[in-house]
């Protein structure tokens, strides 16, 4: 087996290293790209490369999903084949497309494809569990983790299985001498493929011509043990393990292959005992020696990844200390000069994956920080050169705790173009600031942009504007663009009049990595000249240098043209000499200004030659500046003109306006005028308003008319206003003319109004008719009704009435305790309102006013026998009307008196929570009203009781408890109510805590633990608590009632409970005061039983046989023993119904049940045994469901020999002595004692103990069985009260 597997892993690393060595070739033979200083260094030499600014990195990462689904996804695993990247982990759909934790990506169409057959007409869809490695070898994909694969004809595939993607069939891993398909009791975490050279496949299913090494956490491969590494030979004996050269503790995470070398990684705390290969270990493929490496993890305990480059190996996970190097999660050994180091790194997070490209390391993992001062979110590089440190941009972010599981390298052409990608697959929601799904790539290509294409003006353009707006295609390499427009095809330095070297594309660092083009835009920026020919190009910039110039290509600008300001077109002018306004080309001297009644400028009213040169310094004659003409004769009244200007220089015509411009001069009469205010249909208008209307531009005076109808045969204003301007030109247009009567209009009546404008042209049309009405007068004066003056009697809140009157809206109330109302009043009421609204009178017969009444009841008490006077006055949006005359009247005494309070006395404590109240009774008090609360001032009320009869009362609402409480109560009767009583204050006693709240177990819940938790909610002011369980509903018998408990939860022993059960539990709270009520009962069912747990504790000692047999038995060569022992403890869930005593001889290994009746005594005593011979004794414990296990290390009798008793304390020599695995100690005692027999390591551990207890005097034998011991020597000590005996024995395996 040694042999074999040294053959294949030797096979396997000569593949690897053929395979290695083709990629570095490959790699190599590809063009060097610029570093980023050469790229400067270029781009600096060019005009303007000084301002060059270079854009984040994150446009190397891409995003590769869109969505993930299954709660927490996640990728763990890649591999590449080709443009497929085949991912394993823990999901159930990419972007929308179903595929179960496996699922394969196509770099060229950026398509996600579920990995899917049909067997026996049954469709599969990935694998049923997590995929914790993958890996890739001709046309099959090996995907393995901690799945349990159903095939429909093979059966169960535990953790492996293999996917031909040419057949899209899966299958197995076995052999014909395998018992079963893959791993067992654990997962699979690393695989590694190779093929093997020469050989073919052998069996008749033609299985593929490689073998596959695996690491993890199992324990077997192929039904056989194989702890946590092993190997598939497809072609050989099928699975085989590797304990027999390196024997692991713990899982295995990593494997690599190096020349004749294995280098294994993971999280075992050693190999085959050597010292210092925790965490890593190389195994030695020439000689099966087993090397540490630099003494191994000594701090932490896992490494995840390794990676060598040259004779340097690097190692990821979670530790902090290599050998005697303190490190944080990484590290490097040199493997010539045996050394650790930590270059400087202080990773703080786990190290998932390393990823060696060429002399690049790319590690990926939790952490966001590499060394002190370089921060690297999840992803980092190491230029193993220089040891130089990088951040992959703002890396990998999102989620609750992002991180990178495993990386992959692609380097190859997708669609044409070249590309070299790190992917990343791990949880996360961001990569570079771009929305992902828990896989990405980094693209670590060179970036030196392609030639553009230019898109617009196209080449040779004519008639652009001096700042045109030009486009280009964009390459997904060149983060800036740079731009230059010359006036010569040589682009020499002085022939540039305009350059931009750093256009970008997006904002910074947020360029999308794309493969097809998008236009870039710039609009120049800067003014070109008019009718001259440019030429322009563009060139893109990347990370790693500058693209190559595109084509040049050329426009011509735009031909001038003057630009007419004023009068604008289609406007109306009213100075009948308009200035004539318009912009000056640059170097235009002469302009010809023409003004025509006619569309074609003939017959010109204006034709005017203008040389602008006396009036400007040539510097001042450029575009942009205006020039204003103003003509001596004015033009006709409301006619339309038509005006042009055409500029010339020495002669020659270099421009004119588009069109010619059309205005108007202003009509003869005004147009008709537009109002403002008062609004159309308004209401509650002052009787002094203003009036105000829009100017009409043509007007010089307005005439105004103010009438009581429609048809303004009623005049009551005629007035003419003058505007006081120099001329109509004068006037601005926004311009508010307004008017305001010099006496007040008439209340309450509706007005109609309007205006019209006049000029020296004629009149206006009228406005249109607008009209208001006025606000009412204020109110006449109120006329009281009720109580008359003087009347005496009156409630303690009567009922004041009075007429309503006219035009009131509202009523204001006054109450003083003297006629002159001075002072402070005693009520008022500004807002009381009538019935009516508006309350206008109505009149009878004899037309008289007839009014509603008002009536208002006080809603407040006045004091008895006092004498008030009152008034009212009405009011509306006017003001306020006069006062009414003042009446009086006098609050009788016909209300109830004060109560007298009885009890609870003043300040009394511990008042029950529904207290009795009693009161004396009140003088004439009909009824009672009972009012308590928790403020002194009864703002708010826990009682408000009303109509109460008698002078006792308890009230229905229950007070709270340890509450300081305030009280008080009143007499009603016909007449109001009295006044209140003196108000008492109480202090409640204390409550019982309140009903109990439980959460666990369940209402109804089935399967519960023999040995529950019990958990509440706990209860405010709870001092303890009190559960009770029971079978009954009643609670009439309690299996459990534990009272005291001082925490919301109780764990319940073994023993408590019975399986397969159902109970019912309920809880209450305790306070000082006593117990609150009890919680809702709910009911649960416990677990099914199972047979107890083994006894304990078991001692045998021999007793005379004379003693226990009958006389009438002969006794010669007989042995009898006492048992003794304590219950298991657990019973399984059911009464324990017998013990059975079972035997055999020490010699021997067949167990006999020593027979007797059905008994649950914990001692017995057995006879009939022979003298002279070692016997063990084991006590199985019985219940409904079976028998417990046997005890570990059942004692051995030991049994008195027919020999004469010893004159004193002996201890022989074990025999045999060296031995294995079972040997005899014999040892003699004078007399009955206490006698213990000790079995220790050379370390001092104790191993067993032999014999303890009360022994007999004679000679006694005792058998030991080591099978589970160690070889080597051991000490055993016979110790008794008068003698401490040692020997040594041997144990040899």
């Amino acid at each position: 087996m040694k042999l074999s597997f040294t053959k294949v892993i030797g096979a396997i690393a000569l593949c690897l290293g053929l395979l290695l060595t083709t990629q570095v070739l490959a790699q190599q033979n590809q063009s060097s790209p610029l570093t980023n200083d050469e790229a400067i260094s270029i781009l600096q030499k060019a005009p303007g490369g000084s301002n060059l600014n270079f854009a984040s990195s994150d446009h190397r990462w891409q995003s590769r999903t869109s969505e993930m689904t299954t709660g927490d996804a996640f990728i763990w695993a890649i591999a590449i084949e080709g443009t497929k990247v085949y991912v394993g982990g823990e999901f159930s759909s990419i972007n929308g497309i179903p595929m179960n934790n496996v699922g394969v990506y196509d770099l060229e169409s950026q398509i996600w494809s579920p990995i899917t057959a049909v067997i026996n007409s049954e469709s599969i869809n990935g694998v049923p569990g997590r995929v914790y490695a993958i890996d890739t070898i001709d046309d099959d994909v090996i995907i393995a983790g901690s799945f349990n694969f159903i095939h429909p004809i093979d059966g169960s595939l535990n953790g492996i299985v293999r996917y031909n993607t040419s057949s899209q069939y899966f299958y197995g891993f076995k052999t014909g001498n395998d018992t079963q398909y893959g791993v067992g009791g654990g997962f699979i975490y690393t695989i590694k493929a190779a093929l093997m050279p020469g050989k073919t496949a052998n069996f008749s299913n033609g299985g593929p011509n490689y073998v596959v090494l695996v690491g993890g956490s199992f324990t077997t491969a192929g039904g056989e043990a194989a702890p946590y590494l092993a190997y598939f030979d497809f072609n050989g004996d099928g699975w085989q393990p590797i304990y027999h050269l390196l024997q692991f503790d713990d899982s295995v995470y990593d494997v690599m292959i190096d020349g004749m070398t294995l280098i294994v990684a993971g999280q075992f705390t050693n190999v085959n005992s050597v010292p210092g290969t925790a965490g890593i270990v190389v195994l030695s493929l020439t000689d099966d020696n087993i090397i540490s490496v630099g003494g191994g993890i000594t701090e932490g305990f896992r490494v995840h990844s390794i990676e060598k480059i040259g004779n340097e190996l690097y190692i990821g996970g979670f530790f902090s200390r290599v050998g005697d190097v303190p490190v944080n999660n990484f590290a490097r050994f040199d493997m010539y000069s045996n050394q650790w180091s930590a270059l400087n790194t202080n990773f703080n997070g786990t190290v998932h994956s390393l990823k060696a490209v060429d002399n690049i390391l790319y590690v990926g993992g939790s952490f966001s920080r590499v060394t002190n001062d370089i921060v690297a979110n999840r992803l980092a590089y190491l230029n193993t050169t220089d040891q130089s440190w990088r951040a992959a941009g703002s890396g990998i972010n999102g989620g609750p705790s992002p991180i990178i599981y495993d990386l992959g390298y692609f380097s190859g052409e997708i669609n044409g173009s070249q590309q070299d990608l790190v992917l990343t697959g791990g949880m996360f929601a961001e990569a570079g600031g771009y929305e992902t799904y828990n896989f990405a790539s980094w693209n670590t290509s060179s970036f030196i942009p392609a030639k553009l294409d230019l898109q617009s003006p196209a080449d040779l353009s004519t008639n652009l504007s001096i700042t045109p707006t030009l486009s280009w295609d964009s390459h997904f390499m060149a983060n800036l663009y740079h731009l230059q427009i010359s006036t010569t095809t040589d682009f020499e330095e002085d022939d540039i009049v305009y350059e931009r070297d750093n256009i970008e594309f997006l904002e910074p660092g947020k360029v999308a990595v794309i493969t097809t083009s998008v236009s870039v835009e710039h609009t120049v920026e800067t003014d070109l000249q008019n009718n001259t020919t440019y030429y322009w190009r563009v060139r893109g910039i990347g990370d790693d240098g500058i693209g190559e110039w595109s084509d040049d290509w050329s426009f011509e600008t735009i031909v001038q043209k003057v630009t007419l300001v004023s009068p604008v077109d289609e406007s109306t002018t009213e100075p009948l000499t308009p200035d004539f306004v318009w912009e000056t080309l640059e170097n235009v001297i002469v302009y010809q200004l023409t003004v025509s009644k006619d569309p074609d400028l003939s017959d010109p009213v204006i034709d005017e030659t203008i040389n602008i040169s006396p009036f400007k310094s040539l510097s001042e004659i450029s575009s942009h500046h205006t020039y204003t003409y103003t003509p001596d004769s004015p033009l006709d009244y409301g006619t339309q003109y038509y005006w042009n200007v055409v500029g010339y220089n020495s002669s020659s015509e270099l421009g004119e306006s588009d069109e010619p411009s059309m205005f108007v001069t202003i009509p003869l009469v005004p147009d008709k005028v537009e109002l403002s205010s008062p609004g159309d249909n308004q209401n509650n208008i002052t009787v002094l308003p203003t009036f105000q209307w829009y100017h009409s531009m043509r007007t010089v005076k307005y005439t105004f008319q103010l009438a009581t109808d429609f048809a303004f045969e009623n005049i009551v204003l005629d007035e003419e206003i003058l505007l006081t301007v120099k001329s109509v030109g004068d006037m601005i247009a926004d311009f508010i003319p307004s008017f305001t009567p010099e006496e007040d209009l008439d209340h309450d009546t509706q007005y109609y109004w309007r205006v019209r404008g006049e000029n020296p042209g004629g009149l206006g049309e009228w406005s249109d008719v607008w009209t208001f009405r006025t606000l009412w007068p204020v109110p006449d004066q109120i006329v009281l009704v009720s109580p008359s003056n003087g009347a005496g009697g009156q409630p303690i809140r009567p009922t004041l009435i009075w007429n309503e009157v006219q035009y009131a809206n509202w009523y204001y109330l006054e109450i003083y305790t003297n006629s002159n109302y001075t002072g402070d009043p005693v009520y008022i009421k500004d807002e009381i309102f009538g019935t009516s609204g508006d309350a206008k009178a109505v009149f009878d017969s004899e037309n008289s006013a007839i009014y509603e009444t008002v009536e208002f009841t006080l809603d407040e008490d006045l004091e008895i026998d006092q004498t008030y006077f009152w008034r009212v006055r009405g009011t509306n949006n006017t003001g306020d009307g006069v006062w009414s005359a003042s009446r009086s009247f006098t609050v009788g005494a016909l209300v109830p008196e004060m109560v007298n309070l009885l009890n609870p006395n003043n300040g009394q404590t511990d008042v029950a929570l529904e207290p009795a109240f009693r009161w004396a009774p009140a003088e004439r008090a009909d009824s009672y009203r009972l009012q308590v609360s928790t403020v002194e001032n009864f703002s708010s009320t826990i009682i408000d009781d009303r109509d109460i009869q008698t002078t006792t009362h308890t009230s229905a609402t229950k007070l709270a408890g340890s509450t300081v409480y305030f009280y008080r109560v009143r007499g009603i009767n016909n007449q109001g109510a009295g006044a209140w009583s003196t108000v008492r204050t109480f202090t409640t006693t204390q409550d019982v805590p309140a009903q109990v709240s439980i959460r666990n177990p369940n209402n109804n819940e089935t399967n519960v633990s023999l040995t529950p938790t019990f958990t509440w909610l706990e209860v405010s002011g709870a001092s303890s608590y009190h559960l009770q369980v029971s079978r009954e509903e009643n609670f009439a018998n309690n299996v459990i009632d534990l009272e005291g408990i001082t925490t919301n939860m109780v764990e319940i022993v073994q023993g408590s409970l019975r399986g397969s059960t159902t109970y019912r539990y309920r809880v209450r709270a305790r306070n000082s005061v006593g117990y609150g009520p009890w919680s809702l009962v709910r009911a649960f069912t416990t677990v099914a039983s199972t047979t107890p747990g083994s006894v304990k504790d078991i001692v045998v000692r021999q007793v005379s046989a004379k003693q226990v047999l009958s006389k009438t038995h002969s006794v010669q060569n007989t042995a009898a023993f006492e048992i003794s022992w304590t219950p298991p403890d657990f019973d399984g869930g059911s009464d324990i119904t017998n013990y059975r005593i079972i035997y055999r001889k020490a010699d021997e290994s067949t167990w006999t049940t020593y027979q007797r009746e059905a008994s649950t005594d914990t001692v017995a005593i057995v006879t009939g045994f022979e003298s002279g011979v070692s016997y063990a004794f084991d006590v199985l414990a019985e219940n409904s469901v079976g028998a417990s296990a046997p005890t570990p290390n059942p004692p051995v009798a030991v049994s008195i020999e027919t020999e004469e008793i010893p004159g004193e304390i002996t201890l022989s020599q074990n025999y045999p002595n060296p031995f294995n695995p079972t040997t005899n100690i014999r040892f003699s005692l004078p007399t009955s004692g206490d006698v213990r027999l000790e079995v220790y390591s050379m370390l001092g551990q104790q191993m067993t103990v032999l014999v303890s207890g009360q022994q007999p005097a004679g000679w006694h034998t005792v058998s030991l069985d080591a099978s589970t011991w160690s070889s080597g020597t051991y000490l055993y000590i016979l110790r008794t009260a008068d003698a401490s005996l040692t020997k040594k024995f041997v144990l040899i395996k």
